[in-house]
């Protein structure tokens, strides 16, 4: 099904009015949004006959959600189809994650793919750039790939139970950890060689899933929550040391002033509380405010204990002048570099243009990294 005049529509109405005005728009009072309505009348979502601003914008990114979808996996091209596909590891639509498993007759490790997207768009089907999925199994090494529910951009959609705050974002990641734990016995998963990847958002869980405390649940009545969400190795690849920005302009040595001209606003002036999944903005101080708030600042929570960890950016020391080249600086990736080793956890960093390296395979050279840690760390 083709979305293009009801996207058409909503770009022109983000472009032309400011969040305070569009937020009231329906098909009642809107031109546009009453033509949209006539043509997709499936995008009132809540049936009662009128098409508000909010329901338009979810229709359309659910729409475009499935289509991606469906696109990434005509255009996967995994070079070795999953073993496992679509498993779901929670109650979630994105709760899926696609699993290789190797042929092996003991317990084997196993490296899960994280994608990227900006917590607002991608799919585990970006699995299919990965070099090294077939050595890995050649190896006896599981892979594994997974989806996580994308995080709200837009004041309506906590009530939308496939959307997530960011922090929840992390916790889907925990959960697919979790759950391939707790049933290690079933695909032959050794539950303490668990090795996670990504790159920008995916990179950003991954290491939430390192420096964080371990987010089991002894008395939950879940099993899957009760296993430990702790991990053997992280991959970090382009991405970010933390989500507090307030930090990035030292971070970055950037002017705050000069960082926020270059930073792209959010579209939806996302409020913070939001961000965090809070009711209101009275909570971003309260405990459970100041514990999402911690989440998410991950490099803030880096201690000795934490397992070795592996960063990638080929970015160059420039100064940023795109909102991309912002959120996937190189220095962001050599502050976590700094951190790393100020906490004494064993890390290697590769950034090819900084050190005048030439063209290197960013994923290989984990995988053999990934190889060293497991050879010398083996089974208990």
């Amino acid at each position: 099904m083709k979305f293009y005049p009801l996207t058409t529509a909503l770009t022109a109405l983000l472009v032309l009015s400011p969040l305070s005005s569009y937020a009231q728009l329906s098909s009642e009072n809107n031109e546009k949004l009453k033509a949209a309505f006539e043509k997709y009348p499936q995008a009132d979502l809540n049936g009662d006959g009128v098409l508000t601003w909010s329901e338009a914008k979810r229709y359309r990114d659910q729409t475009q959600s499935t289509q991606k979808t469906q696109k990434g996996r005509k255009q996967a091209g995994y070079s070795i189809e999953p073993t496992h596909p679509d498993i779901s590891y929670g109650p979630y639509e994105r709760n899926q994650l696609d699993l290789w498993q190797a042929d092996v007759s003991e317990p084997a490790p196993i490296i899960i793919y994280i994608h990227g997207g900006g917590f607002v768009a991608g799919s585990k089907e970006k699995a299919a750039r990965i070099t090294f999925i077939e050595q890995a199994l050649q190896d006896g090494v599981h892979f594994a790939s997974i989806n996580y529910r994308y995080k709200y951009s837009s004041f309506d959609e906590p009530s939308d139970p496939q959307r997530t705050s960011l922090p929840g974002c992390f916790l889907d990641g925990a959960r697919a950890v979790q759950f391939l734990r707790a049933n290690a016995g079933q695909w032959n998963i050794d539950p303490e060689r668990v090795i996670v990847f990504g790159s920008s958002a995916g990179g950003g869980i991954s290491l939430f899933l390192g420096a964080n405390d371990d987010v089991a649940d002894p008395e939950s009545e879940d099993p899957v929550l009760r296993e430990s969400s702790r991990v053997f190795a992280v991959g970090h690849f382009s991405s970010q040391p933390t989500y507090n920005t307030g930090k990035w302009p030292e971070i970055l040595g950037m002017p705050e002033a000069e960082l926020r001209a270059v930073i792209r606003r959010d579209k939806q002036n996302t409020p913070e509380y939001l961000r965090l999944g809070l009711k209101s903005e009275d909570e971003v101080e309260s405990p459970l405010g100041l514990r999402y708030r911690s989440m998410i600042d991950m490099s803030a929570n880096i201690d000795a204990e934490d397992p070795a960890m592996f960063i990638y950016n080929g970015g160059g020391m420039r100064n940023p002048t795109t909102h991309g080249q912002v959120v996937h600086h190189v220095r962001l990736s050599m502050y976590l570099e700094d951190q790393l080793k100020a906490h004494c956890v064993p890390s290697q960093g590769l950034f090819p243009q900084v050190d005048g390296l030439g063209r290197v395979d960013p994923y290989q050279e984990f995988y053999e990294w990934c190889r060293e840690r497991l050879a010398t760390t083996p089974s208990s």
